[in-house]
């Protein structure tokens, strides 16, 4: 196998909180123990009239991966008022954005920021650096998010992977975490996603490897189940293994997906196996998975063992009653790609055939983004895909097609004008599919704007979220040293920010628009020449005013 190069690693993603309970529990598994984790405190809620000052700092429109797949940034789920409630992650950052918003006219109604820098002495008193996000995971009755750290050492104590468990109003429960598991890299080249049954939670990723014997650190997939009543984790597929065993190596993305009582893997793999490579855990739902009963690669690609160039793209998975149904992107020798659907029958792994479906062909100008697969409330699955100009520049233009349990067209290919992002979208009982882009063609937009397709009548709208406007900055007009008072002016009503001496003071803006704050003597002293104060205005229907630095005279 070739060596792994390492090609800047999609940013889009990250999480956690600074506070932290210590907790008591440890966890032990089969062959591979995890402890328990330092878990982080609730999340604090931001005030409602700031929050669109940072609600859209991240653009997550989707464009067509050239090798390997990322993990999913973006998500939309409703809360138990009906609410829209998107979940952003953003590992360059190192916070995840949560906010709910009315379904009517898109107002924010609550907001919360999760910063996943955590103090060093987290991860068993071990320097943690930079954060890595894997992903997030609502499940029945816990949302989740993973998150890791590098382990370039290789060193077995090193605690590489977290699980952080969530109640449904994202209030923490507990956290957990891995290591020995052969790690340097959690989530690289890849993808993270999750299937639960009763108390499993089946987790599919990958990572990258300790130093093989060839000197090089491979990349391949990574598998485990956790048990979400007990926190035991089990059933893992981590050192360099073989084909038989759902091993996978290098794997740019990966799914899974539960049918009755089997379970389905799927990697878009470039050398051990060179194709897509899907493998069936029979019997196992709800239980340990042990190695699949059954595995195929179903398409294999053309070129050279360990050639990242494998000109397909993966982009979604799902098993039906009867089918495994595989959306991707395919192209030649041009830069274009068209849109296929495989099918295989669910019960055939291992022996059939992969049925191709070609769904979409680009004109001469344009050529298509990643298939998503979605599916719906009804037997039916929604793929959606991205239109580029022929050289690879974002078009608002999306397509899509509607296609049956056995992966039969049902409603043909359509347009829309849309943009698409890696948003794990949310799907009504009436079969309505909603998802949500931050940024435009030049990444400039920061407002979310949402997207409403109507999968029974094929209506389509899409709205922005309601911008509130900005706040009037407030002025500092006289500090007196002697007296420690402070005036100035804003707006009428307005509550003022004063950071001065490392304490926030809060007034209010009178009926004349002015505002007064007395220091006691402790501060007043303080007010000496140079020092710094900072001034900036909140008021409940506004974003927050900017922040104006003063310098005492």
């Amino acid at each position: 196998m070739r060596k792994t190069h390492s090609p800047v690693r999609h940013m889009i993603t990250g999480l956690l909180t600074a506070a932290l309970l210590l907790l008591s529990a440890t966890v032990t598994t089969s062959g591979t123990p995890a402890t328990a984790a330092t878990a982080p405190s609730p999340m604090k809620s931001d005030s409602i009239h700031g929050s669109m000052t940072t609600a859209g700092e991240w653009a997550y429109n989707y464009t067509p991966y050239g090798y390997w797949a990322s993990p999913t940034a973006s998500y939309l789920t409703t809360d138990e008022d009906g609410n829209l409630t998107r979940i952003e992650a953003n590992e360059e950052n190192g916070k995840v954005r949560i906010e709910t918003y009315s379904p009517s006219d898109h107002q924010i109604r609550k907001a919360k920021t999760l910063d996943m820098h955590v103090p060093m002495d987290d991860y068993s008193g071990q320097t943690y650096g930079k954060p890595l996000f894997g992903g997030v995971y609502l499940g029945n009755t816990y949302n989740y998010i993973f998150l890791g750290q590098k382990n370039e050492s290789q060193k077995d104590t090193c605690q590489v992977i977290r699980i952080v468990q969530y109640d449904k109003k994202w209030e923490v429960k507990n956290a957990f975490n891995l290591r020995q598991i052969k790690t340097t890299i959690p989530f690289k080249y890849g993808s993270l996603r999750c299937a639960e049954y009763g108390d499993m939670l089946y987790v599919y990723t990958c990572h990258e490897m300790y130093k093989s014997t060839d000197g090089y650190n491979h990349q391949a997939n990574l598998r485990f189940t956790f048990n979400q009543k007990t926190g035991a984790t089990t059933d893992f597929l981590f050192d360099v293994s073989e084909e038989k065993n759902g091993y996978c190596s290098h794997s740019f993305n990966q799914f899974i997906d539960i049918q009755g009582a089997d379970v389905y893997t799927l990697d878009h793999g470039d050398a051990s196996p060179r194709g897509i490579f899907l493998a069936k855990y029979a019997n196992n739902a709800g239980e340990s998975l042990n190695n699949p009963t059954t595995v195929q690669t179903v398409l294999s690609f053309p070129g050279d063992i360990g050639d990242k160039t494998t000109k397909t793209s993966l982009g979604g998975f799902a098993v039906s009653d009867t089918t495994c149904l595989i959306p991707y992107n395919q192209g030649g020798n041009s830069s274009q790609r068209s849109i296929y659907l495989g099918t295989i029958g669910k019960d055939e792994v291992g022996t059939g055939t992969l049925k191709i479906t070609t769904l979409d062909t680009p004109d001469a100008d344009s050529t298509y983004g990643v298939p998503m697969l979605t599916r719906l409330s009804d037997g039916r699955y929604l793929i959606r895909w991205q239109v580029f100009s022929k050289d690879g520049d974002l078009v608002k233009k999306a397509r899509y097609a509607i296609v049956d349990g056995t992966g039969s067209i049902v409603s043909s290919v359509k347009t829309i004008e849309a943009y698409l992002s890696d948003c794990q979208p949310h799907v009504s009982e009436d079969g309505i599919v909603s998802w949500y882009t931050t940024g435009t063609k030049s990444e400039s937009d920061t407002v979310p704007n949402f997207y409403h397709l109507n999968t029974a009548t094929d209506e389509f709208t899409s709205a922005k979220a309601f911008v509130l406007p900005t706040l009037k900055t407030p002025v500092l007009k006289s500090i007196n040293k002697k007296t420690g008072v402070l005036k100035g002016t804003g707006t009428k009503g307005a509550t003022i920010h004063i950071l001065f001496a490392d304490r926030e003071f809060l007034v209010n803006c009178n009926k004349k628009k002015a505002y007064t704050l007395k220091l006691r003597k402790f501060y007043k002293k303080k007010l000496k020449k140079g020092a710094t104060i900072k001034i900036y205005a909140t008021m409940d229907g506004y974003n927050d005013s900017k922040t104006k630095t003063y310098k005492v005279p």
